[in-house]
């Protein structure tokens, strides 16, 4: 029959060689975890979509709002002109 300090001795024996066994695996899972850390996460990914997605509409209105006064600016041009020269508008009748 062992003595209980020999099922220590036995327990420390499994406890070395189980370490030893696992540590690659720490390892590895401390480089996984290092590498999880800069990766994005859905919530990040969300907010930044959001973000962008309100600056393009925001340039969408502000394109809009540029292209509207053009045409309002050509559009009057255009009928001074017709004026101007006694021509009439193709949109007038």
């Amino acid at each position: 029959m062992l003595t209980k300090d020999e099922i220590q001795q036995i327990g420390d024996l499994i406890d070395m060689k189980l370490e030893k066994k696992l540590e690659p695996i720490k390892l590895e899972i401390s480089h996984i975890k290092t590498a999880m850390k800069s990766v994005a996460t859905k919530e990040d990914i969300e907010l930044q979509t959001e973000k962008v997605k309100s600056e393009i509409q925001a340039d969408i209105r502000i394109l809009n709002a540029n292209l509207m006064k053009k045409a309002q600016k050509h559009t009057k041009s255009i009928n001074a002109l017709h004026e101007g020269t006694g021509v009439p508008g193709p949109n007038t009748h």
